[in-house]
């Protein structure tokens, strides 16, 4: 009986490591989500004045361009990595 019990508590240690495991990746992943969201904002906001300048005859369309470019790369990887945060957080729950 000691064996069988002694078994069973090494199962849940395991689990529970890669449980803990689990939530320290995702949280280091909602950092990582959290930084490039933030990097996407002041991409935004960057265009945002790009526009403004434009609209007051001060800026460039090249500026606009570059803005608009680098915007768009950002959207994407914050898209990557909230879809992979999200198909994580689902298995979770799966189990």
């Amino acid at each position: 009986m000691a064996l069988g019990e002694a078994q069973r508590q090494t199962g849940r240690a395991g689990v529970s490591a890669r449980q803990e495991s689990l939530v320290v990746d995702l949280q280091l992943e909602r950092q990582r989500a959290d930084e490039r969201l933030s990097q996407v904002v002041t991409a935004l906001e960057n265009l945002r004045l790009d526009l403004l300048r434009l609209h007051a005859g001060a800026g460039s369309a090249e500026g606009i361009t570059r803005d608009i470019l680098a915007a768009t790369a950002l959207g994407d990887e914050a898209d990557r990595l909230l879809a992979g945060a999200k198909e994580v957080e689902e298995t979770l729950k799966a189990r």
